[in-house]
């Protein structure tokens, strides 16, 4: 429900905590939290949330956000959340983890209570208080993702002006599996999805673009990060069991995980890559690319 400027609420604060006055309930509720950039209140929206009432407030205001001027490759995974070209990792959270067994012991206990039927029987007292601490327990973990994207997204960007990171299928990596490895393919999706790399993305975008900086993603299908060398350029085969990159052309040995986001960056920079016969190629389009792959597949014209 959204209750316009002027219509029965006022808000008493200058972003930093304060009070907001509902007139019409005859209400007066405590804020808590402060706004980065605060301005003139123009609209309040009251939510439910499937258990408490919530309160957002639109404010008119210009938004500044400080970024560095670095620049930093992203890969992301299940294993480690994030890897970055500068050499470090950022461990996978695993907040739907640590509370799985709490929430298989509350579904177990549900399953022994008198659940509903449509139009026969009513649900049991106790049925319905494990639903909440069910739905509370999952809401959790929602609120503490959601926090630990934005935080993450945050301090990426408030030293970097250029984030480059891969294009990525996410409805596809977290298709079901079918046949004999259906349980193993479960549980990489229950990883991944933990993770929540499309909401991470999203924040990356959302706040170095309002920074001024650049967002991009690296084409995968065509640059090919986790197999491509950062240094000579050259592709060098790997299984998902292979977790150091070991280049067969210019012997460069590297976490597979880093090496692929120095990719991303090399591409996402247009450093100049070499041909064979000494030329050098661009990779900042895919005009670049498809000339450097010609090149290399040029036969050697006979010397007069």
């Amino acid at each position: 429900m959204d209750i316009p400027r002027y219509a029965g609420w006022k808000a008493y604060t200058e972003g930093n905590n304060g009070y907001l006055e509902l007139k019409d309930l005859g209400l007066t509720i405590q804020m808590r939290g402060k706004a980065r950039t605060w301005g003139k209140p123009t609209t309040c929206t009251i939510i439910w949330d499937s258990r408490d009432w919530y309160a957002s407030i639109t404010v008119k205001c210009d938004p500044v956000r400080e970024t560095g001027k670095g620049v930093i490759g992203l890969d992301f995974g299940s294993k480690t959340a994030i890897a970055t070209s500068d050499g470090e990792f950022i461990e996978t959270p695993r907040f739907q983890a640590k509370a799985a067994k709490q929430e298989k012991s509350l579904s177990k206990g549900l399953r022994r209570k008198w659940k509903p039927e449509k139009g026969t029987i009513k649900a049991s007292r106790r049925w319905k208080k494990l639903q909440r601490q069910i739905r509370q327990v999952k809401r959790k973990v929602a609120n503490q993702r959601h926090n630990w994207s934005h935080q993450v997204a945050a301090e990426i960007v408030s030293s970097n002006s250029l984030v480059a990171t891969e294009k990525l299928n996410l409805k596809g990596m977290t298709k079901k599996g079918n046949g004999k490895r259906n349980k193993q393919k479960t549980g990489l999706n229950r990883n991944l999805l933990d993770v929540g790399i499309g909401m991470t993305k999203d924040s990356l975008k959302y706040k170095v673009e309002k920074a001024g900086g650049i967002y991009t993603e690296v084409p995968t299908q065509k640059v090919k990060p986790t197999q491509r060398c950062h240094q000579c350029w050259e592709l060098t085969k790997k299984t998902l069991s292979d977790r150091v990159h070991d280049c067969q052309h210019c012997r460069c040995q590297e976490d597979r995980d880093i090496n692929a986001a120095k990719v991303m960056i090399k591409y996402a920079r247009g450093q100049e890559l070499s041909s064979s016969d000494g030329e050098p190629l661009s990779s900042t389009s895919c005009g670049r690319m498809a000339q450097l792959g010609a090149k290399k597949r040029q036969k050697p014209q006979a010397q007069r």
